[in-house]
């Protein structure tokens, strides 16, 4: 879906008949995607919706997506005014809802050389594959034990203790023990996605923003001061521990050095300070933990619902994740069953 902010003739572009006000809400049901699609069948892959006051464009195919994502990527690279983005990540200075400019681009440009290079992935190897190491024995452990495995508690335990492993070189869960801030990292973490995923009138209906009817603007200013209390806290051990220990030497940066390091020597040629470097962080945080979790939980419960299509994938005798998830629920009690949430 995207929203478009230039004027257009969208009379060329098939859609349904909209209402007064709502215009095409009353087409989209508890399921959107659901309704999407049966919109799609009727009108192509590519249409229009009013959703509110925002005039929309859907791709519903992988060709009409090309369009969108590659061909004309400049065009729809940029992201609407975001009510919970705007508060949380610093007005829009973060990467996943920021908006198209030269800071964009820079910001951009910024993660990929220092940050997500092969050099600098490839330095964390030997962490992700302990961690994954001891995600399978636990695992195996369980299974010998005939116990019921949560697998979306494991995969996102793992996910958030790799990714804060990379920012922060410390676990997810060991972060709110060493802190010990008012309310944990998990628990801000949480609300953040439950609250950014939330219907919020005033994204629609812009001239609605500033009476915040669905009270999310005050709810996310202060989901940020709890992420700024522990972010702050974070940043300033890493500065107290460069005083004492220079970590570039020892080839053991996290991303947050590195961040810092940048920020410090003024080598990012734009206004790159703390308020950018939390901004993302809170990308990472939240990119490299849900996402990434949900991915593989719905990918092993595909495998599980096709036995057949998963022993084609598994290929013995190299130990795989998938190989000793499925063991463990092959090993469960016939009532019990595995927590896909």
């Amino acid at each position: 879906m995207f929203a478009c902010f230039t004027p257009y003739n969208f009379s060329i572009i098939p859609c349904q008949r909209e209402l007064p006000i709502i215009s095409h809400f009353h087409l989209l049901g508890k399921n959107p995607h659901h309704d999407l699609q049966r919109l799609a069948q009727k009108h192509g892959p590519i249409m229009y919706m009013k959703l509110g006051s925002v005039p929309t464009i859907i791709a519903s195919s992988a060709t009409a997506a090309k369009l969108f994502l590659k061909t004309h990527d400049r065009v729809f690279a940029s992201r609407p005014h975001h009510e919970s983005s705007f508060h949380l990540c610093y007005e829009q200075r973060n990467i996943i809802f920021g908006k198209y400019s030269q800071y964009w681009q820079d910001i951009r440009k910024l993660m990929t050389l220092e940050l997500l290079s092969h050099r600098k992935v490839t330095e964390f190897q030997s962490m992700r594959k302990a961690e994954l190491e001891s995600l399978m024995t636990s695992l195996k452990q369980a299974a010998d034990l005939r116990q019921t495995v949560d697998l979306s508690d494991r995969l996102a335990t793992l996910n958030e203790d790799m990714t804060c492993l990379m920012l922060f070189g410390r676990k997810f869960t060991d972060i709110d023990q060493v802190f010990g801030t008012q309310k944990g990292l998990k628990d801000v973490s949480k609300d953040v996605m439950d609250e950014a995923g939330a219907f919020n009138i005033g994204d629609y209906f812009p001239y609605l923003r500033r009476l915040d009817l669905h009270g999310t603007a005050r709810r996310m200013r202060n989901l940020r001061e709890g992420f700024d209390e522990i972010f702050d806290k974070i940043i300033d051990e890493h500065v107290q521990n460069n005083k004492n220990i220079n970590t570039k030497m020892a080839g053991c940066q996290d991303f947050l050095d590195t961040m810092m390091d940048i920020a410090n020597s003024g080598d990012a040629g734009f206004e790159f300070d703390r308020r950018h470097i939390k901004a993302v962080i809170l990308d990472m945080i939240i990119a490299g933990t849900d996402t990434s979790s949900v991915s593989v939980e719905w990918t092993l419960a595909e495998l599980i619902r096709h036995p057949i299509v998963m022993k084609k994938r598994i290929t013995p005798p190299q130990p795989r994740l998938l190989e000793l998830c499925c063991e463990g629920i092959a090993k469960a009690p016939p009532r019990r069953s595995v927590n896909t949430k």
